[in-house]
């Protein structure tokens, strides 16, 4: 599912490069899918490792089973930055992936925050 939102990838004030919304985003709205390869927890463990030496991980957990590895077949959502106390969006998860969603209104040119801390407990449906 994509919402067609108009998204880019600039320098950020936080780390590094950031994504930004390039229009207004309402409240609520599913924004982009965080992609990559699905694999099980093992691997998931395996990969996080040798990341975690080299000091860049894109490891997002899926379900019981499985992870999404993003280093292979990422999108723009890698580069959503984490603020902990302030995150504009929340991680949902269903049977197709994980989503991200406006917590607020988005204003047009900010940059979009993730708590990377949050682990999505309750599967969402989407229509």
């Amino acid at each position: 599912m994509m919402s067609g939102v108009k998204l880019s990838v600039r320098q950020s004030k936080t780390h590094g490069r950031g994504l930004f919304a390039d229009q207004h985003i309402p409240q609520g709205t599913t924004i982009i899918q965080y992609t990559g390869q699905k694999i099980p927890k093992k691997e998931g463990r395996r990969r996080e490792r040798f990341y975690e030496s080299i000091g860049y991980c894109l490891l997002f957990n899926f379900d019981d089973k499985h992870d999404i590895d993003a280093i292979v077949g990422g999108n723009e959502s890698i580069y959503i930055n984490h603020k902990s106390r302030q995150p504009n969006l929340q991680a949902l998860v269903d049977e197709t992936g994980i989503w991200f969603e406006t917590l607020r209104d988005i204003k047009r040119g900010e940059e979009l925050f993730f708590n990377y801390g949050f682990k999505p407990e309750k599967p969402k449906k989407f229509v």
